[in-house]
């Protein structure tokens, strides 16, 4: 590990050093300016964050409501300190001591994704298979102080088969979206999507609508504010439909045809990263290089809330980046953050992070800001409710200052949002004071002040977009709302509360009222309901696979026929096979030194599939067959068989060792 000479050797000349450079290079480059300072490391940060991460990457940066930062990934240790793939940090970077005392053991394996609930609670995804010394398949939860929530994880029951999790979404019914590697969740076929329950039972409805799901794994969910779900990852097709690593998924889970028509012939390679924009648009990161019919979009490409590809953002990307992207992220303010593997951007350098405006031009000064970016790759990107940004990843420090040690988790500098007031609710109260107000708004951070008529309004909770204050004593009459952050900027709702004095009580008299007679009414006749016609019901296509190998798993070195022949009512459409290393679709030429996967008389009833696998450790074979009837809906057969595992034949491809 990294010793305290290494920690804090730069802190007399490397303050230089960032000066020197931000402000002698700011001026370099074209496109949108930076803000004053964004994108410049933040070396306190960097300071209390001490030996950092040690030796293995971050993979997931979260930054909580509160200030605190969630950290995941493969590390084992923070700072010296044993912090097994989960770690938390304070607002200042230094190590939130309670919460690693609180999880225990942490994870015993990597954590690939992880997600904060409304109420503070933190969903982890990742290749693991125990939190805390506590079984808990791929998939967890912790209550806020860190403690493994016990009854989530009985709620999962087997939890996800023996492959990964690697990104977990919030609807905001409180259900959670995961995707990964996986084919079932606790017994239920679910290929490589699913839904939880808010306590984490699994919504078998869900799978039951995804049908055979994707055929391919999944690396990025988002949920809409809508309820629909965005995917992307390395899939060809979901439920027998076509759609090239982009989809999107109603809230029932059932696909949303009209986007996959408008995605065309979707990306040519996998998409790492799904972000999407207030305005319902939909950015997207991966190593691609051509989206549909737009070829050299190169990692970055934008679809309108349709699908439809961005064809104007995609020329002002131009040739985009040199290497995969892995994160994007979106700013307050629109700017969209970008994290991978890159040394480059359409015409500039920029090392692993970039910054880009809202329609796509590249911000030059940000680079210049960040001295040039980091010294390796970056996994993750996000940003804070103050406007500074995250990043964590394989890094060690800043490239232009190599005594600046950022090791696996950095911050930026960044601008705060200027705060708006849309609403105050309720918008009166007693002049006593007390009544307990939400305000809505935007541009609101964890240091956010409130005053009513001047006076502090006690703060209970805040996020980005709602102040829940206690109103204090007031006179009666209309007052201002206001409220501040800590740069000093505000916004002020003019009247926005009022207080409002009881009346005292008015004696009243009641008179006697005067008895009335209530005609009866006329009955009218109950007209006989009309009956309602039962729908036709739609016809169903048939599909019977014949000559299954039925055993789970097969043998390396031994030719073994997995499909016989099919009987169906309707006509083979398609038939799909797949040769998976280690969670990995392989591609043609490694599927075929692999898996030896044979398939004779292809769309035809007659079809037959056979293996021949030359290796053991981590490989799957699965084969997809869909029919379909004229008139009538398709039917879809689909099954794995893993490799029996044998030590003394392990995976090799050529080139990789």
């Amino acid at each position: 590990m990294f010793g305290s000479e290494l920690k804090f050797r730069f802190v007399g000349w490397a303050w230089a050093a960032v000066a020197a450079l931000v402000l002698g290079l700011l001026t370099v480059g074209a496109g949108p300016a930076a803000a004053a300072g964004d994108g410049t490391p933040d070396v306190p940060f960097s300071t209390n964050t001490g030996g950092g991460f040690g030796v293995d990457p971050v993979y997931s940066v979260v930054a909580q409501p509160n200030g605190k930062i969630l950290v995941g990934g493969a590390f084992t240790d923070l700072n010296g300190v044993t912090n097994n793939r989960i770690a938390r940090l304070n607002s200042d970077g230094t190590p939130d001591a309670s919460f690693t005392t609180n999880i225990g053991t942490g994870f015993n394996d990597t954590v690939r994704s992880v997600a904060v609930q409304s109420d503070g609670k933190i969903l982890v995804g990742g290749d693991f298979t125990s939190v805390a010394a506590t079984s808990s398949n791929h998939i967890a939860r912790l209550n806020s102080d860190g403690t493994p929530d016990a009854a989530f994880s009985a709620n999962t029951g087997a939890g996800f088969d023996d492959d990964s999790v690697n990104s977990v979404a919030v609807q905001s019914d409180g259900k959670i979206v995961v995707g990964g590697s996986f084919d079932n969740l606790d017994g239920t076929p679910s290929a490589y999507i699913a839904r939880l329950n808010s306590d984490g039972t699994p919504d078998v409805a869900f799978s039951t609508n995804t049908g055979a799901g994707f055929d391919g794994q999944v690396y990025s969910v988002v949920a809409q504010a809508d309820g629909k779900i965005l995917v992307g990852g390395f899939f060809e097709a979901f439920d027998g439909t076509d759609t090239y690593r982009i989809a999107r998924l109603n809230s029932d889970g059932t696909l949303d045809t009209a986007f996959t028509d408008n995605t065309g012939g979707g990306f040519d390679n996998t998409v790492y990263s799904v972000a999407l924009q207030d305005d319902g648009k939909i950015l997207v990161g991966g190593a691609f290089n051509d989206l549909d019919v737009i070829l050299g979009v190169n990692y970055i490409a934008r679809l309108d809330s349709d699908g439809t590809p961005d064809a104007a953002f995609s020329a002002n990307t131009g040739t985009g980046f040199d290497q995969d992207v892995y994160s994007v992220a979106v700013q307050a303010d629109g700017q969209i953050l970008v994290g991978g593997r890159f040394t480059s951007f359409d015409v500039g350098n920029t090392n692993r992070i970039a910054r880009l405006s809202s329609n796509g031009i590249f911000d030059a000064a940000f680079t210049t800001n960040a001295t040039g970016g980091f010294n390796n790759t970056v996994y993750s990107v996000a940003t804070q409710l103050d406007g500074k940004i995250l990043a964590g990843g394989n890094f060690t420090s800043f490239t232009s200052v190599i005594d600046l040690f950022s090791v696996r988790i950095a911050r930026m500098d960044g601008t705060a949002p200027t705060p708006t007031v849309a609403s105050v609710a309720p918008a009166s109260g007693p002049p006593a004071g007390g009544t307990v107000i939400t305000i809505t708004g935007t541009g609101f951070n964890p240091a956010t002040t409130v005053t009513v008529g001047g006076v502090a309004c006690v703060v209970t909770a805040v996020t980005a977009t709602q102040i829940t204050c206690t109103t204090p004593a007031g006179s009666p009459g209309a007052v201002n709302v206001k409220v501040t952050n800590p740069d000093t900027q505000e916004a002020t709702l003019a009247n926005g509360f009022t207080y409002v004095a009881t009346p005292a009580p008015t004696p009243t008299t009641n008179p006697t009222p005067t008895p009335t007679t209530t005609p009866k009414p006329t009955p009218k006749p109950t007209p006989k309901p009309t009956p309602t016609p039962k729908p036709t019901p739609k016809a169903k296509t048939v599909l019977k696979v014949d000559g299954v190998s039925k055993a789970k798993a097969i043998s390396a070195g031994k030719r073994t026929r997995l499909v016989k022949s099919v009987r169906t009512n309707g006509k083979v459409t398609k038939v799909r096979t797949m040769c998976v290393l280690k969670g990995n679709r392989l591609n043609k030429r490694d599927a075929a030194q692999l898996c030896g996967i044979k398939v004779f008389n292809r769309n035809s009833k007659k079809v037959r599939v056979t293996a021949e696998p030359t290796c053991t450790t981590g490989l799957k074979v699965r084969v997809t067959i869909t029919a379909k009837k004229a008139g009538a809906t398709k039917d879809t057969w689909r099954k794995t068989w893993r490799v029996k595992s044998n030590s003394a034949i392990p995976c090799s491809l050529r080139g990789t060792g």
